[in-house]
């Protein structure tokens, strides 16, 4: 029969092999937990997103017939004609015209939310990929770990309460520690998806900026082509700000500490009067109700700089929090490692009475 002191010898390296493979992947556990719900959420919206695409499809079809049917009816824009109501087929023609691209509008911005939430679910799911593998080399050395563990210290151990004590300290500090690693985690992701935002708003600004350029080359005489052109810059502005509301709204869920972007309307004016009535006074009003826009972005990306500020400043304090759980974690493990060596040592050299208990995890002098 092998004796305990074969075992303790046999055991020695590998123990400290596997004490080794646990600290360096503490890690993951808590970040592949935290990756899972961040998927399942990503997986959520793209269910959701794909449902109201399916239902602006289809009444994208319906305005763009209705619109047709005004835009092309030779024989309904005669019948207006001659009963005086001329105005009345224009003012249903550009109502028609609008509610159809206000639809197409709206089925550009949720296309490209698809692309984006396919794009972010690929990498999360790569990333979560990693973490696993990860997990499962933590777990395959803490099982064997356990294993070992149990072959030397099988059965009650009355003779060893000091070894449970630290044990149950341990056990404790490796809950904090995934606790407090979690929710840095989160919030790392949270700081990821107010940056990306941050960039949406950029781009917004940048479009904004382009929309005020063919503003001004309108009024100067720039026609149709420049209409065409600050309607266009004006939409992409606006697909930019419901993309960077779209990653509020994920980094809110991470954080329910971050606020709320605040309302910006961008106007878009009335294309088919614009080119009716086109002229040097409407230019200059819709111009200034552009700059107002503009000012609206403007705050709304400085409420994102805030937001951003707010969510670092968070981090830093649970980097703080999670240094101090890691500490204790690693202090308690090596505690615990170390009362049970003492406890072979006892076993050993056929000593009896209380171990000589070395420091508690705050006084633990870690060996590296």
């Amino acid at each position: 029969m092998t004796s305990i002191e074969d075992k303790i010898r046999s055991a020695a390296t590998r123990n400290h092999e596997l004490l080794g493979v646990l600290s360096m992947t503490d890690y993951a556990i808590p970040g592949f937990e935290n990756q899972k719900m961040y998927i399942a959420d990503l997986e959520n919206q793209a269910k959701k997103n794909a449902a109201k695409l399916a239902s602006l499809k289809s009444k994208h079809l319906v305005e763009l017939r209705e619109h047709e049917q005004y835009r092309d009816s030779i024989v309904r824009r005669f019948m207006y004609k001659i009963g005086g109501k001329k105005d009345k087929f224009e003012a249903r023609a550009a109502k028609e015209e609008r509610e159809y691209f206000d639809v197409l509008q709206e089925e550009h911005r949720e296309t490209e939310v698809k692309k984006n939430l396919e794009s972010a679910l690929a990498q999360a799911r790569q990333a979560s990929a990693e973490l696993e593998a990860v997990v499962e080399r933590h777990k395959t050395a803490q099982r064997e770990l356990n294993s070992l563990y149990n072959d030397i210290f099988s059965g009650p151990t009355p003779q060893f309460p000091e070894e449970d004590e630290r044990e149950q300290a341990f056990t404790s500090a490796q809950v904090n520690y995934h606790e407090a690693r979690m929710r840095a985690e989160s919030q790392i992701h949270a700081i990821g998806m107010l940056e990306q935002a941050r960039q949406r708003m950029v781009n917004a600004l940048h479009a904004m900026q382009d929309a005020l350029s063919a503003s001004r080359l309108d009024m100067f005489g720039g026609g149709t082509m420049a209409d065409v052109m600050e309607r266009n810059a004006l939409s992409q502005a606006e697909v930019h700000i419901s993309q960077a509301r779209m990653d509020m709204m994920n980094a809110q869920r991470m954080d329910g500490a971050i606020k709320d972007l605040p309302p910006v309307k961008i106007s878009h004016g009335n294309l088919v009067g614009d080119v009716l009535f086109d002229n040097i006074f409407s230019d200059m009003d819709f111009h200034e109700k552009i700059k107002r826009s503009n000012l609206e972005v403007e705050r709304c990306a400085q409420a994102l700089k805030q937001e951003i500020q707010g969510a670092q400043h968070r981090h830093e304090g649970m980097e703080g929090e999670l240094r101090d759980k890691e500490r204790q974690l690693k202090d308690t493990r090596t505690a615990l490692q170390a009362v049970r060596e003492m406890a072979f040592e006892r076993t050993l050299n056929g000593s009896s009475g209380e171990l000589e208990l070395p420091p508690a995890y705050g006084e633990q002098r870690v060996v590296m």
